[in-house]
């Protein structure tokens, strides 16, 4: 008896917490100066994991992707490792940041709001058990103030080889 109060305490407050989401994101759009231009879904091609929504803005970015996406990070290894490369799917470079501790990457929807169900990783050119990514937090964030842990990966072994590509799943049940 005293579980199942628990269990119904527990589903109350994560309404509770819903309902605040769902009304500080209505809030967030009526502030919201963004264009937040229309994305043709049917354009984004499921089926081939680098044709996501990255993909689909370069190809129709009516000037430059940089219009579109902004792509930064907390440091760079050397100019051939930029963070840029880490969206560019035809580059032979990765990205690379300094090896410090808790270093970032972030990708900037410019002209979007983007509300992720998966992401693609692919490793570098490097061998089994070397400089590969393993633990990483996915943040997302509808004003770069709040942030709201989208993914979370411990010593992960899917990229542990040479241009290994993962897709994980992001379990988005509330907006940002």
């Amino acid at each position: 008896n005293e579980s199942l109060n628990q269990i119904s305490k527990e589903k109350q407050d994560l309404n509770d917490l819903f309902i605040k989401m769902k009304e500080e994101n209505q809030n967030l759009k009526e502030k919201d100066n963004l264009p937040n231009k229309p994305i043709d879904k049917s354009e984004i091609d499921t089926s081939n994991i680098f044709k996501g929504i990255i993909y689909y803005l370069q190809k129709n970015a009516s000037n430059s992707i940089e219009n579109e996406i902004e792509v930064t990070s907390s440091s760079c290894l050397s100019s051939s490792y930029k963070p840029q490369n880490a969206i560019d799917y035809q580059s032979k470079f990765v990205f690379e940041s300094n090896h410090e501790e808790n270093p970032w990457f972030c990708v900037h929807f410019l002209q979007h709001k983007v509300i992720p169900k998966n992401y693609t990783i692919r490793s570098g050119h490097w061998e089994t058990n070397n400089w590969h990514l393993r633990s990483w937090i996915l943040e997302g964030s509808l004003d770069n103030e709040k942030w709201k842990i989208l993914d979370d990966q411990k010593d992960c072994q899917c990229l542990n080889g040479n241009y290994y590509t993962h897709t994980f799943s992001i379990d988005n049940k509330n907006d940002l």
